[in-house]
């Protein structure tokens, strides 16, 4: 395992999570379906514990990227191209199924589903192309 290459695989997911739910993609979108007021004094509040959550979702993060890791290495996947196919295999049977959940028990709108899972999908593509062609 190249910890160098998860570690920085992992920052490169970080930031396509922060892209992902800011204002430029999908944010607004997702802060209205999770309920969170967009007003100055609620934002303003937030950022005071902000870094907690970032700090857990960099460790979440590190998780995800460093068992696809250890999937990759399992399957001797070295390839950009096998990497995108075991991405995509990781998303769709253990994601993206699961997080359908929370339509199906919680009642919550397809659509907070589908910003969800779609950016877990794009993370865990890209995070295995990279690993994989980086191993």
């Amino acid at each position: 395992m190249n910890y160098l290459s998860v570690f920085v695989t992992t920052i490169i997911a970080f930031f396509i999570g922060a892209l992902w739910y800011s204002p430029v993609l999908f944010g607004n979108a997702w802060l209205k379906l999770i309920n969170v007021k967009i007003d100055k004094k609620a934002i303003e509040k937030r950022n005071k514990s902000m870094w907690k959550s970032m700090l857990g979702g960099f460790f979440t993060t590190f998780i995800l990227v460093f068992m696809t890791d250890l999937f990759l290495n399992f399957l001797n996947i070295v390839k950009f191209s096998q990497g995108l196919t075991v991405g995509f295999l990781i998303w769709s049977g253990f994601l993206a199924t699961t997080m359908f959940n929370i339509v199906l028990y919680e009642q919550k709108p397809v659509k907070l589903y589908l910003i969800n899972s779609m950016h877990y999908l794009v993370v865990l593509l890209i995070s295995a192309g990279i690993l994989a062609a980086w191993a």
